[in-house]
């Protein structure tokens, strides 16, 4: 298995999971599986030389996950701004 199926398989892994958990209350493992699950993609498309403003594009929006994945009107507005 390559390393971009692997990270792909994490990232889906990652996504299924955080999916069991969205209706948990905002907490570190519930932030860090709705983060992760992105920010791998992000590095499967710079290991597979993907156009690198692909790699920043999906980077942003697995930090805009990570903002959004707390609860408050600051992490909601800094997660749109992502």
């Amino acid at each position: 298995m390559t390393a971009e199926m692997v990270l792909w398989a994490g990232a889906a892994a990652c996504a299924l999971i955080y999916l069991l958990l969205a209706a948990q209350p905002p907490g570190v493992l519930r932030s860090l599986l709705k983060t992760a699950s992105v920010a791998l993609l992000a590095l499967a498309a710079l290991l597979l030389g993907a156009p690198w403003l692909l790699a920043v594009a999906l980077g942003l929006c697995a930090l805009g996950d990570l903002f959004l994945s707390r609860d408050g009107e600051g992490a909601f507005m800094a997660g749109v701004g992502a």
